[in-house]
């Protein structure tokens, strides 16, 4: 018994000891700026103990009393430590020139290493982000990523851009990219609202094989944000950073500064005064085209006389008289120099199990038009908490920005123009800043201002605003649990709220008798109504989104094979509405409330809700980390279509093959680093039907069945109830390779997608009581080829680095013969241009109004008056989504000193620039002034003689059709739009920025200051455009954001260039 009792003493204690010698080590694996490293593996060193951390970078490990821990990841420096006792902040360096060596989020925050990947995506660091300064975050992706088309639509406080991947689709849906933060889809306007400076990440998911688990709404790719998260152990970071930039016009249209005012007028409804004239030209005062006399310094009246009263009732008459000079620049210099500043603050924190991150922002902008301002502000809450095997992570953010811009206003009988179009509307003597003060200069005000068509910018600057509103909240919660080592459970629930608020005001006008009685009978606006009563729009529209996702996920390895499955259900919910009321007869002047007025308001009233239910799988297997196999499959339910086909299905399936790695006989090349192969086949589907579209509904009708009536009425078209959705099959390969130690970087993709079941309105019989039906039918294919080069660095010397990338796409976009005929996808040019769907051509395509012409395209012109005529159907004159794009990047670094760059074009496009005729309408455009007013010989243009065409060689003097003035320039050249088409080719400098970063010995006396640098920055600095574009930025789209881009008009301001300064310190 006691040999027994003793030997279970000795187990005991040998039990003990080898207890002793084994310890428990966790933490959290993290890089150089303190974000967690997911998925880094941690071994025991010299043995095959060893675990993995979890997407946050936490790890815990058993390990012997004495032995050290190796840790390794991709795109790392592989580190050998001691640990020490407690938690184990372990950090790593990041490796120089890796390919495709990093980790890229995709569906629902699931990271995947860039290596596994079968499609094309791209990384965009915040850095590379924020070089230039941007307001809107997606601005600073331009020039950046092949594939990627960022097009600035407006110029304003607060631009449109719309966001497209691989070219168009779908003929009337969406084209434009998802955009998802932080596993919470948003709308594509929020990116208006995000600070560029909470941006951890950008990844780009080019094509749909990236992104089919998204479901429908990726069919266009998707653009998934990133934001910053709390550093995990360390003390805490404060960033602090200021930005003030500057903005000015950078590009009018070409105008000519020799000819003033006349517009075809009756000379003897001025005789008796003198004014400048000529036998075809004559000075009308109150004009404000400028076909009249060229300028030459005497003084003449601006406008008609002005009736003064004396305090004893007496009155008298007075002119204004100015110099007939142009005024050089004088439509430029009535925009001011825009201010922005930008406030941001950050605090990072935590530990071992948690992190914080929150910051604020505010941004102020004053733009180039005179009282425009927008002002944002943003709020962020980023955390995670870790306990044992369960974590939670949320993002919150709020943001409140607002815009006070003049408006533009349906008030025809006080100019009811956009404010750029009653500044063009002015001959080249008129000095602008003679007419601010409207309140107390008479020849300011709306009876005596000169213009007997537009009125004084200044009053319209006042009197007519837009107040916009937006508050936004958006925020997600995930929460996970590691059932085992390889199994865990998440679910992500996501919120977002957006208010709109819209308020249009234009104040009243009571004109003087006199005025009214338009004593030079000019047709004043004074004349047509003694009194304009003030005018009120209110509207509201509103938006929810509730989506929550879960995922269960599989991830375990056998020797060589890793594995993963991830199986997963979606479910989202929209609601979304509007109030609207106008009134355009209130009663009390400066009181712009709907219940003070006249007469009935018009209002409208709309809610509508949508739901969708998804499931999914997702599958990898990869061998020895150089062989991955991919696929995965969803089915989607959605409440926009029937019950019989709101079902639908749809896969993806993609390899990639890491041959560098796996083929020994290549791992001895010394110039070839890496290499690898990807190719990828999906099928996606896409709804282009929005809430309620199926059903034929009735609506009030004005005026139906007559008068005041009330009566409803239903739509011109039939609403399908048997629509399907549009299917987008796509393929892609492509090969990535790195040289010389991955200093030379090179990627080639190629792709080629066809969307089918086109939803689209068709003509149908209106004996059935309606004219059209939407349906399914139609195609359109995309084919493109993408290339990057990165050389990081192109050169290498000390201190000194230089870094070089560029990148290159072309898309040839066709729609398919299938598609029943021509479609007017919505710009409508008023008879001159519109844009199309054309079969078996480029979407957008670009058709306008043309002259007759000859079989060779010469102009035909009448023998007689030397006047063209126009032709009967619009003309085809192309694409006006350019095909290809160029962007080009470089860095320079010198010590602390770093000179980045971005530069970008696109080719093979045209545009109609609509506000061409416009301004030579007004007649201030160089164009029309090129021959001097004088007849001439219209360019290669021919007239018919004894049945053929010969050379028009004739110089027509008849007065009553002279070619060199308004009746030839206003009247008839104007009146079609060839003249004003042009390619839309551009290079722009988009970005230069020189920021130094200042040395830690400069900082040793201030010691809570960590890091600090001073960068000064522009954007869109310079633009180089082929010499048929004379009139503005060819980016820029009627159409905002939609589909039919590809024309200009005076609704755009000009474009402009910013540049600025930037203070930047961390505590």
């Amino acid at each position: 018994m006691r040999k027994l009792a003793s030997l279970l003493s000795v187990l005991m204690l040998i039990c003990t000891l080898a207890l002793a010698q084994t310890r428990t080590v966790s933490g959290i694996v993290k890089g150089e700026k303190g974000d967690p490293i997911p998925f880094a593996t941690i071994q025991e060193t010299g043995t095959r103990n060893a675990t993995q951390a979890d997407a946050n970078g936490a790890f815990s490990i058993k390990i012997a009393a004495n032995s050290k821990l190796t840790i390794t990841a991709t795109g790392y420096n592989p580190e050998t430590i001691t640990p020490g006792t407690g938690a184990q902040m372990l950090t790593l360096t990041t490796k120089t020139n890796q390919l495709a060596e990093v980790i890229v989020t995709t569906f629902s925050g699931v990271k995947r290493q860039a290596r596994s990947l079968g499609a094309a995506t791209a990384t965009i660091s915040n850095v590379e982000l924020n070089q230039g300064k941007p307001i809107n975050p997606v601005t600073g992706l331009i020039g950046k990523v092949s594939g990627l088309n960022v097009q600035i639509a407006d110029n304003g406080v607060n631009p449109q851009v719309r966001v497209t991947l691989r070219g168009n689709r779908s003929i009337l849906g969406n084209n434009q990219a998802l955009v998802v933060v932080d596993g919470t889809i948003v709308d594509n306007t929020y990116l208006a609202r995000l600070d560029p400076n909470d941006i951890e990440s950008s990844n780009v998911l080019k094509g749909p094989a990236a992104s089919a688990l998204y479901g429908s709404q990726a069919s266009n790719g998707v653009l998934v944000i990133t934001t910053r998260k709390g550093t995990r152990g360390g003390h805490p970071i404060i960033n602090v950073s200021t930005t003030i930039q500057g903005e000015s016009i950078s590009y009018m249209p070409d105008l000519q500064y020799r000819f003033g005012s006349y517009g075809g007028e009756d000379a003897s409804q001025i005789l008796g005064i003198t004014f400048p004239s000529d036998p075809i030209h004559y000075y009308f005062p109150y004009e404000n085209q400028s076909y009249g006399p060229e300028y030459n310094g005497q003084l003449v009246p601006l406008g008609g006389p002005a009736r003064f009263y004396n305090a004893d009732g007496t009155f008298f008459d007075s002119t204004r008289m100015v110099p007939y000079t142009a005024i050089k620049n004088g439509k430029k210099d009535f925009f001011n120099t825009g201010i922005t500043t930008q406030n941001f603050v950050s605090l990072s924190s935590g530990d071992a199990t948690s992190s914080i991150y929150l910051s604020l922002q505010h941004v102020d902008i004053h733009g180039t038009t005179p009282k425009d301002k927008s002002m944002r502000d943003n709020f962020r809450l980023n955390g995670m908490k870790q306990y044992g095997r369960f974590t939670a992570n949320w993002n919150l953010s709020y943001s409140m920005d607002k815009q006070n811009v003049v408006g533009n206003s349906t008030n025809y009988d006080l100019g009811g123009y956009p404010l750029y179009w009653e500044i063009l509307n002015q001959p080249q003597h008129v000095d602008f800043s003679y007419f601010k003060d409207w309140q107390n200069n008479p020849f300011a005000g709306v009876n005596y201002y000169y213009n007997a068509y537009y009125g004084n910018p200044y009053w319209y600057i006042d009197n007519n605003r837009t107040v916009n509103k937006n508050n936004q909240f958006v925020g997600n919660i995930i929460a996970s649990m590691k059932i085992t080592n390889w199994l865990e459970a998440s679910y992500n629930v996501s919120f977002s709220r957006n208010d709109r608020t819209y308020k249009n005001t234009l104040a009243g006008a009571t004109f003087d008798p006199y005025a009214v009685s338009d004593p030079w009978q000019a047709g004043m606006i004074a004349s047509s109504t003694i009194f304009l009563q003030p005018r009120v729009t209110d509207q509201l529209n509103y938006r929810t989104d509730v989506s929550g996702v879960g995922l269960l996920t599989a991830n375990k390895t056998f020797g060589k094979i890793s594995a993963k499955l991830i199986l997963g259900n979606a479910i989202q919910k929209t609601q979304s509405g509007l109030n609207y009321d106008n009134s355009n007869s209130l009663i009390v002047p400066g009181l712009y409330n709907i219940n003070y007025r006249q007469g009935e308001p018009n209002v409208n009233q709309q809610y509508a809700s949508q739901g969708l239910v998804g499931i999914f799988a997702d599958a990898t297997v990869g061998y020895d980390n150089f062989l991955f196999l991919h696929a995965s499959g969803r089915n989607d339910w959605t409440s926009l279509l029937a019950a019989n086909n709101r079902s639908y299905f749809y896969p993806d399936v993609d390899a990639s093959f890491v041959f560098t790695d796996a083929i020994s006989s290549l791992k001895n090349i010394k110039w070839l680093s890496y290499g690898k192969v990807r190719g990828a086949w999906t099928k996606v589907g896409n709804i282009s039907v929005g809430p309620y579209s199926l059903n034929n509904l009735a609506l009030v009708g004005a005026g139906f069945p007559y008068g005041s009536t009330a009566g409803f009425t239903i739509s011109n078209n039939f609403a399908n109830p048997n629509l399907k959705p549009e299917f987008t099959t796509s393929k892609e390969v492509g090969l990535e390779l790195g040289f010389l130690g991955n200093r030379v970087n090179f990627g080639a993709t190629y792709y080629n997608s066809l969307t089918t079941n086109q939803t689209v309105p068709t003509q149908i019989s209106s004996a059935s009581g309606f004219t059209t039906a939407t349906i399914n039918v139609g195609s359109m294919s995309n084919k493109g080829v993408e290339l990057d080069l990165n050389l990081t660095p192109l050169l290498n010397l000390g201190p000194v680095k230089w870094n070089f990338g560029a990148n290159f796409s072309y898309n040839k976009n066709r729609v398919g013969t299938d598609l029943p005929g021509e479609l007017n996808i919505g710009y409508d040019g008023g008879g001159a241009s519109n844009v199309f769907a054309t079969p078996g051509k480029a979407y957008p395509n670009l058709k306008v109004s043309d002259f007759v012409r000859d079989s060779l395209g010469h102009l035909v012109v009448d023998p007689v008056t030397g006047f063209p005529s126009k032709a009967g159907p619009l003309s085809t004159f192309g694409t006006t989504v350019a095909p290809t794009h160029i962007g080009l990047n470089t860095s320079f670094t010198w010590k602390g000193l770093t000179l980045s760059a971005v530069a970008d074009g696109q080719f093979g496009g045209v545009i109609y620039n609509s506000i061409g005729g416009s301004i030579e309408f007004t007649g201030i455009d160089a164009y029309s002034a090129q021959t001097g007013r004088q007849p001439f010989v219209i360019p290669n243009s021919v007239i018919l003689q004894g049945g053929k065409y010969v050379a028009n060689t004739n110089v027509v003097t008849n007065t009553a059709y002279t070619s060199g003035e308004w009746r030839f320039w206003a009247n008839t050249w104007r009146t079609a739009g060839a003249p004003f088409v042009s390619s839309s080719d551009f290079w722009k400098i988009r970005e230069i920025s020189l920021t130094y970063q200042f040395s830690k010995s400069l900082l040793q006396h201030a010691k809570v200051v960590q890091a600090a640098s001073l960068s000064l920055s522009g954007r869109n600095l310079f633009m180089f455009r082929p010499k048929d574009n004379f009139w503005t930025d060819p980016e820029f789209s009627t159409a905002g954001t939609g589909n039919a881009v590809g024309t200009t008009d005076y609704y755009q301001l000009p474009p402009s260039r910013i540049y600025g300064a930037t203070l930047n310190v961390t505590f």
